[in-house]
């Protein structure tokens, strides 16, 4: 006689997919789209039943869960289950709140996916009506960015004083990047100065990382060697005295993955071989 198989409520299989998300910073594709995406396209009342309760939390955690996080497939295969999945909230009746939004640009964004800022912010403040906060335009900034629509960039920042927004950090960030980007240095120079005269200097290492990144994705190999080794601190190890310590960059790991990613991705063949020397010394 055999078995039946008994099938895990929804709260279970998403808990299991927040604890990968928390612990692990990535699970697989094949995980969300067995335990989210087809429970959602097939209806499946017990899934719906718990989406309802909470549409504010789930709706932007699952498009969130479409970035890198998962990290198993291309952004091409991402940005497609992103697709169905919107697709899946619109045949459920669902509505995109700004949270849900301000997660859609940051996957794009992360698989490197091009949208129309004048568009989206048609489409949110226009169309759906909703109020627009900062992050929101935090992500519209980036859009440009890493375009090198820096025109575009005063234009979003005019639109931002018009609606009483006020600038946080994560303003700042868009334009230092814009600005190495395009090779204007003492403008970027200027602008990280500024960022850390307003919020101060534990910011740095926001503002170096978006400067490096900028510079990285402009292939001026010789200003990012100089970034990188003005960034390399001594960290004295504390587990044990009588040994010596060691040099490390002082970036975040995301950052160091951006610009060696970069490097590849600009490089002839797309595999970053005339930079090899650089990335190994990184």
């Amino acid at each position: 006689m055999s078995q039946k198989t008994v099938e895990l409520a929804p709260e279970l299989k998403i808990g299991k997919l927040k604890d990968m998300m928390d612990k692990n910073l990535r699970f697989t594709a094949e995980f969300f789209v067995m335990n989210v995406l087809i429970p959602l396209e097939e209806k499946k009342e017990a899934f719906l039943d718990m989406l309802n309760l909470a549409p504010h939390e789930y709706l932007p955690l699952f498009i969130k869960c479409c970035g890198l996080m998962m990290s198993d497939v291309p952004p091409d295969n991402r940005l497609t289950i992103l697709d169905r999945l919107l697709k899946a909230y619109k045949l459920n009746g669902f509505q995109l709140d700004l949270p849900s939004y301000n997660a859609l640009m940051e996957v794009w964004l992360e698989n490197e996916h091009e949208f129309n800022v004048d568009q989206m912010l048609q489409t949110v403040e226009v169309e759906h009506g909703l109020t627009v906060d900062v992050e929101f335009f935090n992500n519209l900034l980036w859009g440009s960015a890493v375009k090198g629509k820096d025109t575009k960039i005063r234009e979003l920042l005019l639109e931002m004083t018009k609606r009483g927004i006020m600038p946080n950090i994560g303003t700042e960030l868009p334009q230092i990047y814009s600005a190495a980007l395009h090779g204007f240095v003492k403008n970027c120079n200027s602008l990280i100065e500024r960022a850390l005269q307003r919020y101060g200097d534990d910011k740095k290492i926001h503002c170096f990382s978006a400067q490096i990144r900028g510079v990285a994705a402009s292939r001026n190999v010789e200003l990012l060697k100089d970034l990188m080794r003005k960034n390399v601190i001594f960290r004295e190890n504390p587990e044990n005295d009588q040994k010596s310590g060691r040099l490390i960059i002082n970036l975040p790991y995301e950052t160091v993955f951006d610009v060696i990613w970069e490097l590849a991705r600009k490089s002839v063949d797309g595999r970053g071989q005339e930079f090899a020397e650089l990335t190994k010394q990184i």
